[in-house]
């Protein structure tokens, strides 16, 4: 009986919160499934994702260019939007998340799903971020990278900042470089020097690491530090 206590002592402690960021408040989130619709076909694409009065579509044409995110509210268009890829099967495994992330007291929405790859490629993950503004008006954030992380909190003023994820080789070795952002007056800023960002843990392929590494000083992590993620993209939704 001692020893099955060691082991679930052992197994819980190991199972909660190891890496340096994960000590920070985690923003709650409300989820919603993206549903597929049962009549796609090779050549059309469509989804959707309900969010209480609101109801997010997905239509994706062969056409790599022709894809669009329609947002309904009450039934009623109010959003049509541009994606700069195509939407494609990883709606599957895709997730809308409905949350406070900048602490105005309005809920902003955030889609996410997986890449369509292999290797390494296959742990990149879309997001496209919707900060409400307000009296239907949004601001519409993207990027793609190896971040899967929920966004924290790091000081404490209700403002959840955004983490960034790349992969980078240096010296011999492999590592996930994490940058910080923060939502301000309609774009992404990087704040990771505010925090001591970036931090750089080194990537050890199956094996799971969560400490920074000692092979790289701290001041020489700022180097690699991105000023915005990879595919960055912006565009405002105040029409």
């Amino acid at each position: 009986m001692y020893r099955l206590l060691i082991i679930f002592l052992f197994c819980t402690l190991n199972g909660f919160a190891q890496y340096p960021y994960e000590k920070h408040p985690v923003i709650k989130y409300k989820r919603a499934a993206i549903r597929l619709d049962q009549n796609n076909s090779q050549t059309y694409f469509k989804a959707y994702a309900y969010a209480k009065k609101y109801m997010f579509k997905f239509i994706a044409p062969a056409a790599p260019d022709g894809c669009n995110l329609f947002l309904y509210l009450d039934g009623k268009l109010i959003k049509r939007m541009a994606v700069d890829d195509q939407f494609d099967w990883p709606l599957r495994d895709g997730l809308l998340y409905i949350g406070d992330i900048n602490g105005d007291g309005l809920k902003d929405f955030k889609i996410a799903y997986p890449n369509n790859g292999s290797g390494l490629a296959g742990s990149l993950i879309k997001k496209i971020y919707l900060f409400n503004l307000g009296k239907n008006k949004f601001q519409k954030i993207s990027f793609v990278d190896f971040a899967w992380d929920y966004e924290r909190d790091f000081n404490g003023d209700g403002k959840f900042e955004l983490f960034g994820q790349s992969y980078l080789s240096y010296q011999n070795h492999a590592y996930w470089v994490y940058d910080l952002y923060s939502y301000q007056k309609g774009k992404l800023v990087n704040v990771s020097k505010t925090y001591n960002y970036p931090i750089m843990i080194q990537f050890l392929g199956s094996k799971e690491n969560y400490k920074i590494t000692n092979k790289v000083p701290r001041n020489q992590m700022k180097q690699f530090s991105r000023p915005l993620p990879t595919n960055y993209n912006q565009e405002d939704l105040n029409n």
